[in-house]
């Protein structure tokens, strides 16, 4: 058994929640409740030597409250296959030629075991009409120029998303790269272009611009740089974009100020337009395949949460990126960790039954997808078959002040409550009457359905 960053995630899900759900965290990292209790238990091996504890319960609270366990378990990080055939294929895109022993040795494993990890490497280059070819010198990439660079962005791309949890070595065969593009001393005024755009996406869209930075500023070239722009009218020629003219020459002045972005190849600013319309649409996202995969989408969402999406076209414009992405996930082969932050702690069947139904078109979809995809459009919702029915349930607080109470609620937290229902009478009147919300404002045991406490109003 080795510690790989399967170990280093579960690690990191579990650090600052208190009450987790295994069925859940099985959904997060998509294997078994079994497969996930095995992973717990073999961290657990490798932080405590005595090994003493037998519980589950005990197992995760010792990981949890572990000090050092990350930092620890990085010292002991092998290679997982994915991350093996990764390796070679970076190394291929930014290599003339390499030599498989060098890799061999360089990860520690046998020449039979990367001999293996090269039929998976051609297997995964096959969909971006790339090959490998063997030399006397070494092996070599082979296929068309625009091929290779669209992969050499893509992989860059996705080593930002995993980078935290990617083993040592990896890290340094990326960051050795990243050395000769200066990208620190650009990334301010890449980071000004996503403002200008109104960036929303947090790390993603960085990540994007960065990536196209880097794969464009390494090609070697002896045409026209961005530096030979003689002017903004020729600049707007080319990155003709739904953008206001202001923004437009601010984007300019941003690119002919910084010298390492003047170095850019001038045919790569058609590539950059295509970037930027597909990280912010604006009714100007061409690819039909996504848009219709919005409309899927639009379709699933209304199904199962019982609502219809108004303004179509609008939706499309949130979501279109979003959903290029997670195909792209599933492409590319993308472990990303971005949902290890967040604290679900209950899920609804509206959200498991809808990961379901777009599963069988992105086969990569998650919970966190969903997440920003649901409040990123959720004001476009409106109800269809019946309106979610609020409860407020009371023990203790006197009739006559409820009316009033209820009025507060509705004041302070936008919420309406349809009836006042006293705690003995509640089991009744929920299986007469459907109910998506209970509030209260006491401390009272209600099982079974979603409960919001609110604290009681100031006087």
């Amino acid at each position: 058994m080795y510690i790989t960053s399967k170990h280093l995630k579960i690690v990191k899900f579990l650090q600052g929640k208190d009450d987790i759900d295994f069925g859940i965290m099985g959904d997060f990292f998509d294997i078994t409740v079994s497969n996930l209790n095995l992973s717990i238990r073999e961290i657990y091996k490798y932080l405590d030597i005595d090994g003493s504890l037998r519980k589950m319960g005990e197992i995760v609270k010792y990981v949890q409250n572990h000090r050092g366990s990350l930092f620890l378990l990085k010292n002991e990080q092998h290679f997982r296959k994915r991350e093996r055939r990764d390796f070679i294929i970076f190394s291929l895109l930014t290599k003339k030629i390499i030599k498989l022993n060098n890799i061999a040795e360089n990860l520690e494993v046998s020449r039979r075991i990367i001999n293996y990890d090269l039929e998976k490497v051609k297997i995964f280059l096959e969909q971006f009409n790339l090959e490998i070819a063997s030399t006397n010198k070494g092996v070599e990439l082979k296929g068309k120029k625009e091929s290779r660079e669209n992969l050499l962005y893509l992989f860059l791309f996705k080593f930002f998303l995993e980078r935290r949890f990617l083993p040592r070595k990896s890290r340094i065969l990326y960051y050795n790269f990243f050395k000769n593009y200066k990208l620190k001393e650009t990334m301010n005024h890449l980071n000004y272009i996503i403002e200008i755009m109104g960036g929303k996406y947090t790390p993603y869209e960085k990540y994007a611009i960065y990536s196209f930075y880097l794969a464009s500023i390494s090609i070697k070239t002896s045409g026209k740089t961005l530096k030979d722009l003689k002017s903004f009218k020729e600049f707007t020629n080319i990155l003709n974009l739904n953008l206001t003219e202001n923004k437009l020459y601010n984007i300019y002045f941003i690119l002919k100020r910084d010298d390492n972005l003047q170095k850019i190849p001038l045919r790569m600013l058609k590539k950059l337009k295509d970037l930027i319309i597909r990280i912010y649409p604006r009714n100007l996202y061409e690819n039909e395949y996504y848009r219709e995969m919005s409309l899927k989408i639009k379709n699933i969402i209304e199904k199962n949460y019982k609502v219809k999406i108004s303004e179509t076209e609008e939706f499309i414009n949130r979501v279109v990126s979003w959903l290029e992405f997670c195909d792209y996930k599933e492409k590319l082969d993308i472990s990303s960790s971005a949902f290890l932050q967040l604290n679900y702690i209950k899920i609804s069947n509206e959200v498991m039954n809808t990961i379901g139904d777009i599963k069988k078109i992105l086969p990569r979809f998650s919970i966190h997808d969903l997440t920003i995809i649901y409040f990123n459009s959720r004001d476009l919702f409106k109800d269809d078959i019946q309106k979610k029915r609020v409860v407020f349930v009371y023990k203790y607080i006197p009739k006559v002040i409820l009316k009033h109470l209820k009025n507060i609620i509705k004041e302070e937290y936008n919420i309406k409550c349809d009836e006042s229902i006293y705690i003995s009478e509640f089991n009744k009147y929920r299986m007469e009457n459907k109910v998506d919300l209970v509030i209260i404002v006491e401390d009272l045991k209600i099982d079974s359905v979603k409960i919001l406490k609110l604290d009681f109003p100031e006087f």
